[in-house]
């Protein structure tokens, strides 16, 4: 335990001048009430009386910084009272006020090293005051009860105060943590909000390229053409700086950023116009009630088809047939997207996947896992390629969390 390892050190109030006031105080009115007892006999003897006097009491003046210290020096001068044969004094509670002291703010060792001293010189006082032909336990009685109680009293502050300090250091600690939780959560949601942006932004910067591409082919033979895909590429570009800027936002220290709702099925349309425009012929089907999802399912679904179409993008150029189609099923909801552009090889590793330095499919695996969901994406049997995505409907499953 605590109490039982380490001295317990006083309060901060008790550290400066007012303790030593407090207990030189106490000094004074011992050596007051000693006064007309040890001012009586013979010059010697009273010479005598007084040094015995100042030695058992100054000492308790700093007992609060020195427990141990003090009670060894009152100890000692108690034993010289008493090998010079001089009767008990008021000043002799000095020696019970250092027992105190050792047990309420010293080790719990010490502590019954202290409590022995005091109960060995009860023993030799009892021995010395006591008739020659009659030493009867009963005298020793009061003594012992005194000092067990004087000490059982500083025992019990000290295991009071031993358990202040530990539920004070509790205290700090489980605030330490929850500030360490605190903070790790918000990295992690800045963390996870980054990481929908830059999906976003991947997006934006690659209808721009489409569109610019589309306005260079047809710049010279379709103006308005050229024109609208230039006012698509200002707009996406647009889209992609406040997107950016609130991204950045987020992972500023200082503050916290606004953020605007994350997509879901809805945006859907208005990422496919957007693909239209770029030139990229995309059908979109909606089967079902769709907008009863859960947003970060929803999310995903997004997601999904936006990564798809990027994909199709870059590796099957703008120009390519594209069918989207998103079914709401009873227990899950059913992504497909399909081009008509030429093959891209399968993995390494036996997973088909498009020809691509990025980890787009990565993290559409990754969200949909997170989900229960199944994700299939291969080459078409007369060319192009398909992603299928499953996701039931039940909730997230796993580590995931939104």
């Amino acid at each position: 335990m605590l109490d039982q390892q380490v001295p317990i050190k006083p309060r901060p109030w008790l550290t400066g001048w007012r303790p030593v006031a407090v207990d030189g105080a106490l000094v004074a009115c011992l050596l007051a009430l000693s006064a007309p007892v040890i001012i009586t006999g013979t010059l010697a003897a009273r010479a005598l009386q007084v040094a015995v006097a100042l030695a058992t009491t100054l000492p308790l003046v700093v007992r609060r910084r020195w427990p141990l210290t003090v009670f060894a020096a009152v100890a000692l001068a108690a034993f010289g009272q008493w090998l010079g044969r001089i009767t008990l004094r008021p000043h002799d509670l000095a020696v019970l006020v250092a027992l105190y002291t050792v047990a309420a703010y010293h080790t719990r060792r010490w502590a019954v090293a202290a409590l022995g001293v005091c109960v060995f010189g009860a023993v030799l006082e009892w021995w010395q005051v006591a008739p020659r032909t009659d030493y009867n336990p009963a005298g020793l009685l009061a003594p012992l009860v005194v000092v067990t109680a004087t000490w059982v009293l500083g025992s019990t502050l000290r295991t009071r105060r031993a358990c202040l300090v530990e539920l004070e250091e509790r205290a700090v600690r489980l605030e330490r943590e929850r500030d360490a939780q605190a903070r790790a959560a918000v990295a992690e949601e800045r963390a996870r909000i980054a990481r929908e942006m830059h999906d976003m932004v991947a997006h934006r910067v690659g209808v721009i390229v489409a569109q610019a591409d589309g306005a260079t082919y047809v710049f010279d033979t379709a103006p308005d053409q050229a024109r609208a895909a230039l006012k698509v590429i200002a707009d996406s570009a647009r889209a992609a700086l406040t997107e950016m800027r609130r991204l950045l936002g987020v992972l500023r220290d200082d503050q916290e950023q606004a953020i605007a709702p994350q997509p879901g099925i809805a945006d859907i349309d208005r990422l496919v116009s957007d693909l239209r425009t770029s030139g990229l012929p995309v059908r979109y089907t909606v089967d079902g009630a769709t907008s009863e999802l859960e947003p970060g399912l929803a999310l995903t679904v997004y997601r999904v088809v936006q990564e798809s179409l990027t994909n199709t993008l870059k590796h099957a150029g703008p120009a390519t047939p594209t069918a989207v189609v998103v079914r709401q099923r009873p227990d899950a909801v059913e992504v497909q997207v399909a081009d008509e552009g030429p093959s891209a090889e399968a993995s390494s590793t036996g997973s088909p996947v498009p020809v691509s330095n990025g980890h787009g499919l990565v993290g559409m695996a990754e969200r949909v896992a997170m989900y229960g969901g199944t994700l299939h994406a291969a080459p078409r049997a007369g060319g192009g390629w398909r992603v299928d995505v499953v996701v039931p409907t039940g909730g997230v499953v796993g580590d995931g969390h939104r």
